[in-house]
């Protein structure tokens, strides 16, 4: 790893405590979790299709993923964001598969889809983000 990539690693890992209490991080509001559900069923293949939701944080949108009944892999840099998504899949009862690592190295899926949400615009190299996620989701949607 790199020390640019370990810094940004370092950075979310100590955010994760408090990351959900922002407003819209955790998508907690029922409303706004009402909203972004409509959104994954309009734009998702039909559950339970593959997700690979790609810079996940403490998973507002695995979650909800995995509450519709899609088969989730959550992929992020830091360990406490997964380390907080895994204790919220626990309390919700939900399986979704956790995997560390950059948003550039996705797991190999294939995926039928690949969601991100805060993180593009966060990306150094967007296009060769993009390319790595087409890869995973070779036939998929992005």
């Amino acid at each position: 790893m790199g020390d640019m990539e370990h810094r940004v690693q370092a950075w979310w890992d100590e955010d994760a405590g408090t990351y959900d209490r922002s407003p819209s991080h955790a998508a907690s509001d029922p409303v706004e979790a009402a909203a972004w559900r409509a959104a994954l069923l309009r734009l998702l293949p039909p559950a339970p299709a593959t997700v690979l939701d790609a810079g996940a944080g403490t998973g507002a949108m695995s979650l909800l993923a995995a509450d519709l009944g899609y088969k989730v892999t959550a992929l992020d840099l830091s360990q406490g964001m997964l380390d907080r998504l895994r204790a919220k899949a626990g309390e919700r009862d939900l399986k979704i598969e956790v995997v560390q690592g950059p948003a550039d190295k996705p797991p190999k899926g294939p995926f039928d889809s690949v969601v991100e949400r805060h993180l593009l615009w966060t990306i150094p190299d967007p296009g060769g983000v993009l390319t790595a996620w087409r890869a995973a989701a070779p036939r998929g949607r992005l």
